[in-house]
C-alpha cells in the first residue's frame, strides 16, 4: 500500500519562515526507508532472541504478531522499541523469548541479523532513526536554505500527523471522560497517547521558541508536557501556560488517573537538535535526517516544503 502526501495538512506553526520548497512525498517502500538505531548490540547469549527485522506493507503490531505466532509465545512477551510506518522499507529490531529459530516468513519480512539478549525491548528502547526519503518536484535549493535555518535553530518537536489520525486524540478524550468503553489495550495505550500528544502540541505552538521563567530543562532545553497524573510540572510562567492548555482542553486533572497505568506522564522535549542533508536529483531532492527517538520525519518535512 502507498499513498502520496502532501504537506501536513493539520499544520502547525512552522519555524522557517517564507515560502518552502514545495513538492511531494510518496510514501511506499521506494521513497520512504527508515532505519532504527538499535538500543545495543545482540550478544551470543540471553534468554529472549534478538531479530533486526526488515518489514515492507506491514505495521510493526503486525510483524510482532506473526513473530509471536511463529515462535509460539504470547504476543505480550515480543518486544520493539517504537511503532513505524506500514508504508515504507522499514528496518527495526524486535526480540522474542525461548530458544531456535523462526520459521518462514511471509513475503514482506526479512530477517536481516540475529543474536541474543538478556532483557525484553521496551519501547523507546533506542538511539534513534534514520529517514531516506525522496521528494518529487521540490526546489533542493530552497530545501537546503530550510535545512540550514532548521541546523541552526532546531527542530520543533511536533508530534506528527500519523499520531493524530482518524480521530484517535477525540478518542482519548472520551476514555479520560468515561464517555468511551476501552477496546483491546493496544488501541486504548494509543488513543490517550494520541490526546497527550495533541495537548503537547498546542503547548509549543503557542509557546514556539520561546524560553519561560520555570521552565524544566533537559540538557539545558525547555521540555513540554505529556500531562499525566505523575507528571513532573514546571513553575511560573510555563506552569501557568501548560495549566491553562489542560483546562482548554475539556479533561479535568481528576481524570488522567482514571488508566493510571497509560497515563503517567511525562515530560518531552519542545525541540530537538537537527542536521537535515539534501540531495538533489533530476526532480525534486532526497532528504537524508537522523532524528532522536520519538521525533517524526514528516514534521522535518513540513518545515522543508
Amino acid at each position: 500500500m502507498s499513498g502520496v502526501r502532501e504537506p501536513n495538512p493539520q499544520r502547525w506553526p512552522r519555524w522557517t519562515a517564507g515560502p518552502g520548497a514545495g513538492g511531494r512525498y510518496k510514501q511506499s517502500p521506494e521513497d520512504f526507508e527508515v532505519d532504527e538505531l538499535p538500543w545495543c548490540r545482540p550478544g551470543t547469549d540471553g534468554e529472549h532472541r534478538w531479530l533486526l527485522v526488515e518489514k515492507i506493507d506491514y505495521t510493526t503490531p503486525e510483524v510482532a504478531d506473526i513473530l509471536a505466532r511463529l515462535c509460539g509465545v504470547p504476543r505480550s512477551e515480543v518486544g520493539y522499541a517504537g511503532l513505524k510506518d506500514r508504508a515504507a522499507r522499514t528496518r527495526q529490531v524486535f526480540t522474542v523469548p525461548g530458544q531456535g529459530g523462526i520459521g518462514t516468513l511471509p513475503t514482506g519480512i526479512r530477517l536481516l541479523e540475529s543474536g541474543r539478549t538478556r532483557h525484553k525491548l521496551r519501547i523507546g528502547q533506542l538511539r534513534g532513526n534514520r529517514f531516506r526519503i525522496r521528494v518529487n518536484g521540490g526546489d533542493p535549493r530552497i530545501a537546503q536554505q530550510r535545512a540550514a535555518l532548521l541546523s541552526e535553530s532546531g527542530l520543533p518537536n511536533y508530534y506528527g500527523p500519523q499520531r493524530l489520525a482518524n480521530d484517535s486524540a477525540e478518542r482519548g478524550y472520551q476514555l479520560l471522560l468515561g464517555e468511551a468503553r476501552p477496546g483491546p489495550i493496544e488501541e486504548t495505550r494509543f488513543a490517550l497517547s494520541a490526546w497527550q500528544a495533541l495537548q503537547f502540541n498546542r503547548v509549543l505552538a503557542e509557546r514556539g521558541r520561546a524560553r519561560l521563567g520555570g521552565d524544566l530543562l533537559e540538557d539545558g532545553d525547555p521540555t513540554g508536557p505529556m500531562y499525566g497524573w505523575s507528571m513532573q510540572w514546571p513553575q511560573g510562567e510555563a506552569l501557568d501556560l501548560e495549566e491553562r492548555i489542560l483546562n482548554e482542553s475539556g479533561v479535568p486533572y481528576d481524570a488522567l488517573n482514571r488508566f493510571p497505568a497509560l497515563t503517567r506522564g511525562t515530560r518531552r522535549p519542545l525541540w530537538v537538535p537537527v542536521a537535515p542533508r539534501i540531495e538533489p536529483d533530476a526532480d525534486g531532492f532526497w532528504l537524508h535526517v537522523r532524528l532522536p527517538p520519538g521525533s517524526y520525519a514528516t514534521v522535518v518535512l513540513d518545515e522543508l516544503l
